[in-house]
Parts: structure tokens; C-alpha cells; sequence
């Protein structure tokens, strides 16, 4: 199977796994078949967190060390 209809077919941009230079064909198969499909992961993403990804709001932290610094 051609490494160039497997980056096409998973929705890859042409080149992001096949234009690496001196990857060998076999490795670009194994990060290819380990790589996520984006689509699927987008769809997946929709379905589980309806509202979109929340803001990162850093903890406020409660160690000793903080409260003293204060």
C-alpha cells in the first residue's frame, strides 16, 4: 500500500508524513498506522465536550510555601 494514499486517505496534508527526509518506508507505515485520523478526533471532540474546550484556568495553588510568599 502506498504511504502517499494512506497520508490522503487519513486527511493529512500531502507531505506531512511522506516528505520527511530519509524516513524509511516502513517507518512512515508505523507512524502512520499510530497517528489519529483528524476527523474522527474533531467528531470525537464535538460529541464529548458539546460546549467546546474550556478555558485553562490555572489552580490557585494551597501549598505552605505559596501562602507564606504572600
Amino acid at each position: 500500500m502506498s504511504t502517499d494514499f494512506i497520508e490522503w486517505m487519513m486527511g493529512d496534508p500531502q507531505g506531512w508524513v511522506t516528505g520527511t527526509e530519509g524516513l524509511p518506508r516502513g517507518t512512515q507505515l508505523r507512524l502512520l498506522g499510530n497517528s489519529v485520523v483528524p476527523h474522527q478526533a474533531a467528531r470525537a471532540l464535538e460529541i464529548l465536550l458539546p460546549g467546546g474546550i474550556p478555558a485553562h484556568v490555572p489552580a490557585q495553588c494551597h501549598c505552605p510555601r505559596a501562602e507564606t510568599e504572600r
